[in-house]
């Protein structure tokens, strides 16, 4: 792995003791990532518990901010959708635990918050599909516009699997999803084999504005995910 995948690596180490700290005792014990299915059924007490630990003092505001309007948008408390609703019939997926944000991307303004998803294999969706012993990635910047053709930057992946030792880095591309109307949507397979995989997912995406491209770079999450 390249020197900047080990120091994402490293960094996001502290990151994700943090996040352990926060969702200690809060999401269920049989996985260390909360599925999508948990996190649309949860009740309003886990969220309240949540904000609590936020919002305490000396934790930095800029997490506090970013944290809690994760929060909104799932609840469907902040401005947009009334929070995430998982499809009927989806693959089973799992989000990075800490949400992620872009400053000046929606029309080159507003704050957009990126939305990553994990999907084990064997998996029909995204397409091509995802096999057995692969990890799917899939980024979305929530309010955005559709991919622009011309990428100026690159959204990654680096990630370990601390069951075979694999590492790897994988770029997300633009594979057709939400091409017509966005938001902008980037995607990728690692075959990673299976095991439990440490995953962080840095960069950011082009969007196609009126007004011309814009760039919007995330700030870093992470997450663990199991590959059964």
């Amino acid at each position: 792995m390249v020197s900047t995948g080990r120091s994402l690596l490293r960094r996001a180490a502290a990151t994700l003791g943090a996040s352990a700290l926060l969702t200690a005792g809060i999401v269920p014990a049989a996985s260390a990532t909360p599925s999508l299915d948990f996190i649309n059924g949860a009740s309003p007490n886990i969220y309240g518990t949540v904000r609590n630990a936020i919002n305490q003092p000396g934790v930095p505001e800029d997490i506090k901010e970013k944290l809690n309007k994760g929060i909104d948008f799932l609840t469907g408390e902040g401005p947009g959708e009334p929070g995430f609703k998982v499809p009927e019939g989806a693959p089973k997926t799992n989000q990075f635990l800490i949400p992620t944000m872009a400053d000046k991307c929606i029309g080159g303004e507003s704050r957009s918050i990126g939305l990553a998803t994990s999907v084990p294999g064997p998996s029909p969706l995204p397409l091509p599909g995802v096999g057995e012993g692969q990890l799917g990635f899939i980024f979305t910047g929530l309010g955005t516009k559709p991919l622009a053709k011309q990428q100026n930057t690159e959204m990654n992946v680096y990630w370990i699997n601390i069951a075979n030792a694999r590492t790897g880095k994988t770029t997300l591309e633009n594979n057709g999803i939400n091409a017509e109307s966005g938001p902008a949507a980037v995607n990728a397979t690692a075959d990673t084999g299976k095991g439990l995989v440490f995953a962080v997912l840095s960069g950011g995406i082009t969007t196609q504005e009126e007004s011309g491209a814009v760039n919007c770079n995330y700030s870093p999450t992470a997450g663990i995910f199991p590959v059964m």
